[in-house]
């Protein structure tokens, strides 16, 4: 990459990378646009692509080619919940993930507030899992503008936290959390939990 970058003839190309070690910081100090850590699904990789393509304005012409990727993997025949799932540990995101998906659940990941949005946005998922100790920016507030923008549909949010801070129950559920539940997740509760609440999300779906 260091080589790639200082090349006149290729250090305009943009550079994502995924590893499964996390360099994010060395990376982007050399000229990464985007890094990625395994394990990364194909929705994620779009999204990422997308992200990266409308970002680079000598290559408009590519935005819509990459959008219509990212529309194909999420309906490539499979018919099982989406959820989405804000959370930056690397422990907790395979944890999660291998046991969603054993679940019969497909789960996608973003590492912040302003991510979590932004993939709310693209990926219209069925239920949103926050950790809401993640400072930049604070995950109560991204709950709160998911829930004021109209772009976003209404979708249920369970708000996930390693330290029980008083008052902090309360205020996941003002802003629009439909629950809220300490670390370590007991992941059988955890699994009942969105379960429920797919289910009610379901039954108002059903036309009278």
């Amino acid at each position: 990459m260091e080589r790639l970058k200082v090349n006149p003839n290729t250090r305009h190309i943009p550079i994502m990378i995924v590893s499964i070690v996390d360099e994010r910081q060395r990376a982007i100090s050399l000229g990464a646009a985007k890094y990625l850590v395994k394990p990364i699904n194909r929705n994620q990789l779009s999204y990422a692509l997308c992200k990266l393509m409308a970002s680079c304005d000598d290559t408009p012409d590519n935005i819509t080619e990459i959008e219509s990727i990212q529309t194909s993997s999420l309906t490539d025949n499979d018919p099982r919940p989406h959820l989405l799932l804000a959370e930056d540990n690397e422990a907790n995101i395979k944890t999660l993930t291998d046991y969603l998906d054993a679940n019969g659940y497909r789960v996608s990941v973003a590492r912040g507030g302003v991510e979590a949005s932004d993939q709310t946005k693209v990926l219209s998922p069925d239920l949103i899992l926050m950790d809401i100790q993640r400072p930049n920016p604070n995950c109560i507030e991204a709950i709160e503008r998911m829930q004021e923008d109209e772009a976003i549909p209404d979708i249920p949010t369970i708000a996930l936290t390693a330290l029980d801070m008083p008052g902090d129950r309360e205020r996941c559920l003002a802003a629009g959390a439909c629950d809220y539940l300490n670390k370590p997740v007991s992941l059988k509760a955890l699994n009942a939990v969105i379960e429920k609440f797919l289910n009610e999300q379901s039954r108002t779906q059903i036309p009278a």
